[in-house]
C-alpha cells in the first residue's frame, strides 16, 4: 500500500509533512524510536527541498510513503536546481561540512538509506528508507495493536544517567544532540561541526558537561565558552536535552556539576556570563539558583530557535537577558557612563555585590579617524560595532558604517563602547539622535566593561514579549524600554 500527501512547496507545510511521515510509519509498524527518527529525517529533507525550490513556491509538493517488505520508504518530489551528486556522495568523507551537507549527514544517520533519483524531465525524487524492526505487513491495526504500539514508548524521565565532563571523543554525540534539540537553528554554529567542537574541547576553549544514558549516548549537555578577550570569563550556554529526557532529574545534577566547576579557584574563572532567552523564563529560573544577576538586555539578537517538540507561535526576534555571576567577587573598578544611567547602574552592581567607581569624564576628540570594529552575523542580520576610539568625526563615520550595513539588510545593531576610558563629549545625545538607546553593560575583562547601545531598523519591538523571572531583570527591562521610548527626544 502506498500513501500520498499533496501539499505545497512552503516552509509552512513542513509540520504537515513531518507528521504525515511519522503517522504513516506508525501505521506500517514503526516503533517510537523509528517513527521519531523518520520524522526528524523527513523534516530536514523537506526543508532542503523547499529552500532550493524558490521558483516553485506555492506549487504542488508530492510526498509518498510505502512499506516494501520491511523497508519503510518516503519519496519527495524535487524540481529545483539539478543536484551535484558528487557533492552528495562525499558528505561522509568531508572534514568540514556545509550546513546542507550536515543535513545530509544527519539524515543518513537517522535512516538506513538516503538518496536522490534522477527522473530526467520530471526532476528528481528525494528518497528516505528505514528498515522497521517489526513491520505491520497487514496494513491494518485494531485497537489492541494501537495500544500495544503506544505502550512501546519509553519513559526516560526516571532513567539513571551518568554525569561527567565531556571528552573530545564525545564531540559527535554532542552535535547529534544539538540537532535533536534545535535542528539547525542554534546560534552557536560550532555545535554543528564535530571536528571544530572536538578541537575546542581539546583546547579548553569550550568546556562541556554531559549526561549519558545506559547506552552511553549523550542525552543532555551544558557548556562554558571561554571569552576570546579574557580567559577568566566564560559564557554558560548550549543547554541541550534530547526530547525524551527533558524531565529527567539528571539535568539538575548536571547543572550542579557545572556550577561546582566555577566554585573551584583552580578553574581560573572569575566571571560567568549567561545570555538567556526571554521568549520564556525557563533558563532564567535555572540561573536564579546560582547568584546570576542581570546587567544588560541584548535586544533582537537573533531569530527564535526551533526547539524540537516545543511550540512557539511568537514571531518577534529573540532578545537575550545578559547576566553575570562572580563566585569570588571582583576588585573595585572604574566605569565611565553618562550620568543619566548612574542610578540603574548603581542598583545593578549593588545587587551583584560588585563595587564600582562611576565617572562621567568626557573628552573632545582630537584625532582625525576613529577605530570602529564591525562584527557581522549575516545569518541573524545582527551587526556588533565596537567603538574602540572616537575621532573628530566619529558620528559621521558611525553613520556611514550603518548606511553600508543597511545596504546589506542588517536589522539589529549592537554598539559596544569601552567604559574603562573617558567617553566622547555629548555621547548620549549623539547616539539618541542616531536612534541608538542604552541597553546595559557587558564584561570585557575583570576590570574592563563596555556600555551597550542598540539600534533597531525595520522592526516594531514589543517589550511586553520580553519575559523576565526576577524583580531586577524586570526593573532593567522596564528601564531599557523607557530609553527606547525616548529615542531622539534631545
Amino acid at each position: 500500500m502506498k500513501m500520498k500527501l499533496l501539499t505545497s512547496y512552503s516552509l509552512n507545510a513542513i509540520p504537515i509533512i513531518k507528521h504525515f511521515v511519522e503517522q504513516t510509519s506508525i501505521y506500517f509498524g514503526a516503533n517510537n524510536r523509528e517513527s521519531e527518527d523518520l520524522k526528524l529525517a523527513s523534516k530536514a529533507a523537506a526543508e532542503y527541498i523547499v529552500e532550493f525550490n524558490d521558483e516553485n513556491q506555492g506549487k504542488e509538493f508530492e510526498i509518498h510513503a510505502e512499506l516494501d517488505d520491511a523497508i519503510f520508504r518516503v519519496s519527495m518530489s524535487y524540481q529545483g536546481i539539478p543536484i551535484d551528486e558528487s557533492d552528495f556522495e562525499e558528505v561522509e568523507q568531508a572534514a568540514e561540512l556545509s550546513l546542507n551537507q550536515m543535513r545530509f549527514y544527519h539524515i543518513k544517520k537517522l535512516t538506513d538509506r538516503y538518496y536522490f533519483e534522477n527522473l530526467g524531465t520530471k526532476g528528481w525524487m528525494n528518497i528516505i528508507e528505514r528498515k522497521l524492526s517489526v513491520p505491520n505487513t497487514h496494513h491494518n491495526m485494531d485497537d489492541t495493536q494501537e495500544k500495544s504500539l503506544l505502550s512501546t514508548k519509553v519513559d526516560c524521565s526516571r532513567e539513571e544517567l551518568i554525569i561527567a565532563s565531556a571528552q573530545p571523543d564525545d564531540a559527535y554525540d554532542i552535535t547529534k544532540l544539538a540537532y535533536y534539540t534545535y535542528h539547525y537553528s542554534y546560534a552557536k554554529t560550532q555545535f554543528y561541526y564535530p571536528t571544530k567542537l572536538r578541537e575546542a574541547i581539546e583546547n579548553d576553549d569550550i568546556i562541556c558537561f554531559v549526561a549519558k544514558n545506559t547506552e552511553a549516548n549523550v542525552v543532555i549537555n551544558s557548556s562554558y565558552f571561554r571569552s576570546p578577550n579574557c580567559r577568566e570569563i566564560v559564557e554558560a550556554g548550549a543547554l541541550m536535552s534530547h526530547p525524551a529526557y527533558r524531565r529527567n532529574r539528571g539535568l539538575i545534577f548536571l547543572i550542579k556539576k557545572q556550577i561546582s566547576f566555577c566554585t573551584d579557584e583552580k578553574s581560573g574563572v572569575r566571571i560567568i556570563e549567561a545570555n538567556l532567552v526571554t521568549a520564556h523564563t525557563g533558563s532564567q529560573r535555572v540561573t536564579k539558583g546560582a547568584d546570576f544577576y542581570p546587567m544588560a538586555l541584548k535586544i533582537s539578537a537573533h531569530d527564535r530557535v526551533d526547539f524540537v517538540a516545543m511550540h512557539d507561535i511568537d514571531v518577534q526576534r529573540e532578545s537575550l537577558l545578559y547576566q553575570v555571576w562572580t563566585p569570588f567577587g571582583l576588585d573595585q573598578f572604574t566605569l565611565y557612563a553618562p550620568t543619566k544611567h548612574w542610578d540603574i547602574l548603581s542598583k545593578l552592581f549593588q545587587r551583584a555585590q560588585l563595587k564600582i567607581d562611576l565617572k562621567e569624564n568626557e573628552y573632545l576628540p582630537t584625532e582625525q579617524s576613529s577605530n570602529i570594529e564591525v562584527l557581522k552575523d549575516k545569518k541573524f542580520s545582527l551587526a556588533t560595532l565596537i567603538l574602540h576610539h572616537a575621532g573628530i568625526h566619529w558620528r559621521k563615520e558611525l553613520s556611514e558604517t550603518i548606511r553600508q550595513l543597511d545596504a546589506e539588510h542588517y536589522m539589529t545593531y549592537h554598539l559596544k563602547i569601552p567604559a574603562w576610558n573617558a567617553l566622547p563629549n555629548e555621547i548620549e545625545q549623539s547616539l539618541s539622535e542616531d536612534r541608538f538607546f542604552f541597553a546595559g553593560v557587558t564584561a570585557h575583562a575583570t576590570k574592563e566593561w563596555m556600555l551597550l547601545y542598540v539600534r533597531l531598523d525595520n522592526q516594531l519591538f514589543d517589550f511586553s514579549r520580553v519575559h523576565t523571572a526576577d524583580d531586577y531583570s524586570t526593573l532593567l527591562r522596564d528601564y531599557i524600554e523607557s530609553c527606547y521610548n525616548q529615542i531622539g527626544d534631545y
